[in-house]
C-alpha cells in the first residue's frame, strides 16, 4: 500500500461541525454531554455503538464545546487505508501536532509503530496543559501492530492526555484491564438510544409538529 506523504486535511476535523440553518437542528445529548465532560478524567474514553446512534454527532457537539472554553482538542477521522502503519503514524502525530505545537521534525519512522510513539511520547511530555485526540471509526483498524502501539501508547501516555475512540466494535485494547484500574470512561449503546424526550424532540424537528404522548410512547 502506497503510504501518504500529503495528509488530506478533512481527516483532521470532524464532519459533524454544527451548522446555524434551521433544518440543521440537533438534539443536544445533555446527560451524555455531561458524563463526556469527566473525560479528562481518564487516559480513554470508549463510545461504541453500531452505525446510526449519533456517535459522532454527539462527540462533534461535545468538542465544540470544549473549543468554546479554548481547550486543546484534535480529531482523527479513521478509513481502511490508515491500516498501513506508517499513515497511522503520520496522521496521528500530525493531529497531535496540531493541537500541541510540538514539531515532528526531530522524530521518524522506521518501521516500527513502537519506537516512533516512544519518540512522540518524548516530545508531549513536555506539553503543561491538557489536551485530547479523538478518533473516529476506530472499527476499521484491523492492523495488529496498530493496536499493540495503541497499548503501549496508553500504558505510557501523558497524565495531560485523553484519548478518545468512537468504535462500532471493542477495540482489542486490553479494555478489560483498563476498566479494572478505573482508567475507562464508557458510552455504549444503551446510553446513545434517545429518551421519551429526546424522541419527541427529533420527530417534532423533522415533522415540524407537535406530537402526542400516546405517538411517542
Amino acid at each position: 500500500m502506497q503510504v501518504v506523504t500529503k495528509l488530506i486535511p478533512t481527516k483532521l476535523i470532524s464532519n459533524r461541525s454544527p451548522l446555524p440553518q434551521k433544518s440543521q437542528q440537533r438534539i443536544e445529548r445533555s446527560e451524555l454531554l455531561k458524563r463526556l465532560s469527566k473525560a479528562n478524567a481518564y487516559p480513554l474514553t470508549l463510545v461504541i455503538a453500531p452505525a446510526g446512534y449519533g456517535k459522532t454527532t454527539l462527540v462533534s457537539q461535545w468538542k465544540e464545546k470544549l473549543l468554546a472554553k479554548n481547550e486543546l482538542v484534535a480529531w482523527f477521522s479513521l478509513d481502511e487505508s490508515d491500516n498501513n502503519a506508517e499513515q497511522f503514524c503520520h496522521y496521528f502525530s500530525s493531529a497531535l501536532s496540531q493541537v500541541t505545537g510540538i514539531s515532528l521534525q526531530g522524530i521518524s519512522y522506521k518501521n516500527n509503530l513502537i519506537d516512533y510513539f516512544s519518540q512522540l511520547l518524548i516530545l508531549l511530555a513536555e506539553i503543561p496543559r491538557h489536551f485530547y485526540l479523538i478518533m473516529d471509526d476506530y472499527h476499521l483498524i484491523e492492523n495488529s501492530e496498530i493496536h499493540d502501539a495503541l497499548r503501549f501508547w496508553l500504558k505510557h501516555q501523558p497524565q495531560t492526555m485523553s484519548l478518545v475512540l468512537l468504535s462500532r466494535l471493542t477495540p482489542p485494547l486490553s479494555i478489560t484491564n483498563l476498566r479494572i484500574h478505573e482508567q475507562l470512561l464508557e458510552i455504549d449503546v444503551h446510553q446513545l438510544a434517545f429518551t421519551p424526550t429526546e424522541t419527541r424532540q427529533f420527530f417534532e424537528q423533522k415533522l415540524d409538529e407537535t406530537l402526542s404522548d400516546e405517538v411517542i410512547f
